[in-house]
């Protein structure tokens, strides 16, 4: 719970799986079975059989396993930006 200054004390540590999470891995884990080889098989072979509708789903499935998702970042900028009609006038200038 957050305290009255919003910094929050107790609870899991970042990263730190749910009790479900831990019992659904650690029984996968028991049976020999990885989610993410299964799907990346259904992968390869929908691939070769040409079925690329249901590979594009399975390669969207297996994407956050392969690569972090990105973060918008915000930026502050001071950009001048020229009008066409100004670039042009700056050209004839010239």
């Amino acid at each position: 719970m957050a305290t009255k200054d919003g910094k929050k004390s107790g609870g899991r540590k970042k990263g730190t799986p749910n009790k479900r999470t831990a019992t659904v891995t650690e029984y996968l884990n028991n049976k020999g079975a990885n989610p993410v080889e299964y799907l990346s098989d259904r992968l390869l072979e929908s691939a070769k059989a040409g079925d690329t509708e249901k590979a594009d789903y399975i390669a969207v499935c297996l994407l956050p396993y392969h690569s972090p998702k990105l973060t918008a970042m915000k930026i502050d900028a001071n950009v001048e930006v020229e009008t066409r009609a100004e670039w042009l006038q700056k050209i004839a200038d010239d």
